[in-house]
C-alpha cells in the first residue's frame, strides 16, 4: 500500500472564503508481528464538532503559523492530538487528491491527506489530547481491504441532527424515502484496553459519554475518512478502492437511501420541495406539502443519474445547510 506514483496529485486551490485542513496517515511496522500498521483516532464527543465521535486520521484545521503549508498542518496537528513528532518519519507526500466539502454550518473546507512512515523500531507511545481525542490506536492494514466494507443504516436525523428541531423537514425526508440512510462502513478492531497505570485520556471501549455512539457503531470507518483511505488505495500499487469508482460489491456510492437508491436523488427532491415550500408557495399546509413531495418523488426515475459526489464528500454536503455558526476556539 505504500507504493505510490512518483508525481503527487496537484494541490486544490482554497475557494473564496474557504479554509484548509490536513490529516496524516501514519504507518509503522509492528516489531513483534512484522505487520504494517496504520494509526486511527476517534474524536472526542463535542456537540460543536461535525465529526464528533467519528473515527478519523489525526489532523485538523490550518493555522496562520503553518504558512499555507498543508503538510506542516498535518504534522503539527498530529503532535497536538496524539503526541507523535513526525519530523523523524519518512514523508510519503500528498497521497490523494484533496477533498472539498462543506460541513453543516461551516465554511467550505479543502482536506489534504499526507503519508508518513516510521522506519525504525523506536517505541511510539500515543498521548491523546483528552479534549479532542477519545481513542488512538494502531490497526493492521490487512484488515482494511474491500472485502471488509459493509452496509450500515442510521436515521437521517443522526446524520443531520438539526432535523430533530424541524419536524416538517423531517417529514419530507421520510416522504422522499430518505428517513433512513444506508452508508458504507468498515468495522475496525477496537483499541486494546489501556493498562492499569495508563492515562485516563484513553477510555476503555466499554466506557462512553452522553451523546456517544453505541459500542457496536463506535469504531466504524465511514464518511470522509473512508473516502480518503479508499482514494489512497486506488492511487497506490494496490489499485483497489473501498468505495467509489472501481469499487467492488456495489459500493460505487458511499451513501444510499434506505430503499437502496442513491441518496442524491432524495436530496434533490427534498431541496426542490423545500425551496418551493419556503419561497414560492409558503401557505401550503403540511398535507399539501407532503402531497407535492410524493409527486416529485415519483419523477425521480426520469432524472436519476449515477454520480460519484457522495464518494468524494460527506453526505452532509448535499443536505440543506444551516446558517453559519461561530466556531469554537478549541475546535481541531
Amino acid at each position: 500500500m505504500l507504493q505510490f506514483p512518483t508525481a503527487p496529485p496537484p494541490r486544490t486551490p482554497t475557494p473564496p472564503d474557504g479554509r484548509r485542513a490536513s490529516v496524516a496517515a501514519c504507518f509503522r511496522v509492528d516489531p513483534t508481528t512484522g505487520a504494517l500498521m496504520l494509526l486511527f483516532i476517534r474524536r472526542a464527543i463535542n456537540p460543536n464538532d461535525p465529526w464528533s465521535g467519528n473515527v478519523a486520521f489525526p489532523g485538523g484545521k490550518q493555522d496562520p503559523d503553518d504558512g499555507d503549508d498543508d503538510e506542516r498542518t498535518a504534522m503539527r496537528e498530529t503532535q497536538e492530538e496524539v503526541g507523535l513528532d513526525l519530523h523523524g518519519w519518512r514523508r510519503l507526500g500528498r497521497l490523494t487528491e484533496d477533498k472539498t466539502i462543506r460541513p453543516r454550518g461551516k465554511k467550505t473546507m479543502v482536506i489534504s491527506l499526507f503519508g508518513f512512515i516510521l522506519e525504525s523500531d523506536e517505541h511510539t507511545p500515543l498521548r491523546p489530547e483528552p479534549g479532542e481525542v477519545a481513542d488512538a490506536w494502531w490497526v493492521p492494514t490487512d484488515v482494511l481491504g474491500p472485502e471488509r466494507v459493509e452496509w450500515r443504516a442510521m436515521p437521517i436525523e443522526q446524520l443531520w441532527p438539526a432535523l430533530r428541531q424541524r419536524p416538517v423537514l423531517h417529514a419530507l425526508c421520510r416522504a422522499c424515502g430518505s428517513g433512513r440512510v444506508r452508508y458504507a462502513a468498515l468495522p475496525l478492531p477496537p483499541p486494546p484496553p489501556p493498562p492499569p497505570d495508563a492515562s485516563s485520556a484513553i477510555a476503555a471501549a466499554e466506557d462512553g459519554v452522553e451523546g456517544d455512539y453505541p459500542l457496536e457503531e463506535r469504531y466504524l470507518l465511514w464518511g470522509v475518512t473512508l473516502g480518503l483511505l479508499s482514494d489512497a488505495r486506488r492511487r497506490s500499487a494496490l489499485a483497489s478502492p473501498l468505495i467509489g469508482e472501481g469499487a467492488a460489491r456495489g459500493f460505487d456510492q458511499a451513501f444510499r437511501s434506505a430503499a437502496g437508491g442513491p441518496l442524491v436523488d432524495g436530496a434533490r427532491v427534498l431541496t426542490l420541495t423545500l425551496t418551493l415550500t419556503l419561497t414560492l408557495i409558503p401557505t401550503l399546509t403540511l398535507t399539501q406539502t407532503l402531497t407535492l413531495t410524493l409527486t416529485l418523488n415519483r419523477t425521480r426515475t426520469l432524472t436519476r443519474t449515477r454520480t460519484r459526489t457522495l464518494t468524494r464528500c460527506d453526505a452532509r454536503a448535499l443536505l440543506p445547510q444551516e446558517e453559519e455558526t461561530p466556531e469554537p476556539a478549541a475546535a481541531a
